[in-house]
């Protein structure tokens, strides 16, 4: 909860997440970042384009039929366009982040009702498309959760590297289901999906699914650990990836990004932080860190879905620690 070196301007769209429970439980219309993103990338459904994605909050509240697959797609997007932005070198195909990455191969997303799994690709007028099958109830329920959208987005990983010629073999014994080898500095659509996994349970990318009780963080630490190892890597004949082993804090540290701006010429500071729509935070500061030692830095503030911040005059100690505290 002490401040990082992230910089974010008030009433920016936040750099990465947080925490992904939450996230996943707010709508695309309240997030700022939407209009970008339906310019990037285009959801069709059948083959028509979506423009409209009913949603209600909380998610859990809304019934299985009323998630529909496009709204399913539009949250997977959301968390690419977040999760690692601002990040570089985390992915070894690309030297950015994996949402400029599949913006730079794809148009959009195709959602289909007649086909029988995922495939690349489908060409339209405004480009290609990487091809998803819509779901059954069971698989959109399941599509709330971290581990379901997880899965979808290394799917549209995978469905995106084929565009650069990534094909497949049936050297493991699956037809058209195996990739012949895993080469970390040339990963194959099966090894782009173990490194999304891996990076997703060692907190590489943060998403903040260790923000929950310990049983929820357990399934999906175990999710991403069984997708390296039990999934993906069986899916490679020579050269598999390693067999990971859980680690200590799986998906990361609990975090709440900081933003400090200091000013010595006006003596102040700007404390920033990406906040959730109908979250109250209460900004703390302290002039050591003695858990007793924080006070309150003003009134609780309501966060806005953007970069909420608040400034503090500095007076008194040289030395000032700041905090926020999310209140029930």
């Amino acid at each position: 909860m002490m401040a990082a070196a992230l910089l974010i301007a008030p009433g920016s769209a936040c750099a990465q997440i947080d925490n992904i429970y939450r996230f996943l439980q707010t709508c695309p219309d309240s997030d700022p970042a939407v209009a970008e993103i339906l310019h990037d990338f285009t959801i069709r459904s059948n083959g028509v384009i979506v423009t409209q994605f009913p949603c209600t909050e909380p998610i859990s509240s809304m019934t299985v039929s009323s998630y529909t697959d496009p709204l399913i797609v539009l949250q997977g997007l959301r968390v690419i366009y977040y999760m690692d932005r601002g990040m570089s070198g985390h992915l070894p195909w690309t030297p950015g982040t994996l949402y400029d990455w599949m913006k730079s191969q794809i148009k959009g997303i195709d959602v289909r009702s007649d086909v029988g799994g995922s495939y690349c690709c489908e060409g339209f007028s405004d480009g290609v498309y990487i091809v998803v099958k819509a779901q059954d109830d069971f698989n959109r329920d399941f599509d709330r959760s971290w581990s379901g959208v997880a899965g979808n987005i290394d799917l549209y990983a995978h469905e995106t590297r084929h565009v650069a010629g990534y094909g497949h073999s049936s050297c493991c014994g699956i037809a058209s289901g195996c990739d012949n080898m895993f080469e970390t500095n040339n990963l194959s659509a099966y090894g782009v999906q173990w490194w999304l996994n891996m990076v997703w349970l060692y907190g590489l990318i943060d998403v903040g699914f260790s923000c929950a009780d310990a049983g929820t963080v357990a399934d999906a630490a175990n999710w991403h650990l069984s997708s390296c190892n039990s999934v993906y890597r069986s899916r490679f004949c020579t050269n598999q990836p390693p067999l990971l082993s859980m680690p200590a804090n799986p998906g990361g540290m609990c975090v709440v990004r900081l933003s400090i701006l200091f000013s010595q010429a006006l003596s102040n500071a700007q404390i920033c932080w990406c906040s959730v729509t109908n979250r109250t935070y209460q900004v703390q500061v302290s002039s050591d860190l003695n858990p007793v030692g924080w006070t309150n830095l003003g009134a609780a503030i309501r966060g806005s879905g953007l970069t909420n911040c608040v400034t503090n005059t500095i007076t008194g100690p040289p030395r000032r620690f700041y905090r926020t505290v999310t209140l029930p």
